[in-house]
């Protein structure tokens, strides 16, 4: 994990990427939310205690104890109290990211308790072990796939052995992909039979002319670490904001439905991971 990388080569998807956020991403309307979460999160009251109960999985892999250093990988804006209550622990939380709208915001929201580091995953300017906790939460797979493992490299050698790396990933294999493909098609020819216009709330990202890259490894691309860490592989959410919006009504029996989710995601997390949409990755470097 100590050898040099190579130099950086430009990557038209990070530039794609970072235009986007600096341009639209991350633009705030007068309710404070970026347009990242309304195109990427399901905000309807119906899906809002199963989101954020997701968000605060990652708290349960976090140390209770705290440290000196959190590093936010990525952190765009940190728009959501559950993610800001990740560092509440730590003296400091380092906020890494591209797009300097995100940190703008973030010290908006953050203060004085964040440091703003406007760099690249693919070469933080940090030294070797320097943080107690790392998390970066749906970054990795939005990162030029031939460019993933440099990324890991880096977050792993910036934290210190035994420490966690925490990861929301994608799953590509998730059967979310193949409920989406099918059922929103299903769905669309329904409404056009009926006469009615199409219906924005089942567009994907990419149908909404999105320019952002995503990659998504199969689960076994992780166990490359387990040389070097250990890798455990936990649920974070199983259904994607597409797939809440077609299966899940907007009704109280829509709630509970999300609530059954949960508890069979809890106690059945081998099976959440192999068929969900959204696995979280714990890596934890060896000394």
């Amino acid at each position: 994990m100590s050898a040099a990388e190579p130099p950086l080569r430009t990557s038209v998807v990070a530039d794609h990427i970072q235009r986007f956020y600096d341009t639209v991403g991350w633009d705030e309307a007068d309710d404070g939310l970026p347009e990242d979460a309304k195109m990427f999160v399901d905000l309807r009251p119906t899906s809002q205690a199963y989101v954020e109960a997701a968000r605060r999985r990652v708290q349960r892999h976090i140390p209770a104890e705290g440290g000196e250093r959190y590093l936010d990988a990525g952190s765009g804006p940190v728009q959501f109290r559950e993610y800001a209550a990740y560092s509440r622990n730590f003296d400091k939380r380092y906020c890494v990211d591209f797009s300097q709208a995100a940190l703008d915001s973030a010290k908006r929201r953050l203060g004085d308790h964040g440091e703003y580091v406007l760099a690249s995953l693919l070469d933080l300017p940090f030294p070797d072990n320097h943080f107690d906790c790392t998390s970066s939460l749906h970054v990795l797979y939005h990162i030029d796939a031939k460019d993933q493992l440099r990324a890991m490299r880096e977050l792993l050698r910036v934290t210190r052995p035994g420490q966690p790396i925490i990861i929301v990933y994608g799953n590509p294999n998730g059967v979310n992909l193949f409920t989406h493909r099918n059922l929103s098609r299903v769905h669309r020819v329904l409404r056009r039979l009926q006469g009615k216009p199409r219906d924005p709330s089942i567009v994907t990202a990419s149908g909404k002319a999105s320019p952002l890259y995503a990659f998504r490894y199969p689960l076994r691309w992780w166990r490359q670490f387990e040389t070097v860490a250990s890798v455990e592989i936990h649920p974070w959410r199983s259904l994607t904001v597409d797939d809440m919006k077609l299966l899940v009504p907007g009704t109280p029996f829509g709630e509970r439905m999300l609530a059954w989710l949960f508890k069979a995601e809890d106690r059945l997390p081998w099976l959440a991971n192999q068929l969900g949409a959204y696995p979280m990755i714990v890596l934890k470097k060896r000394g």
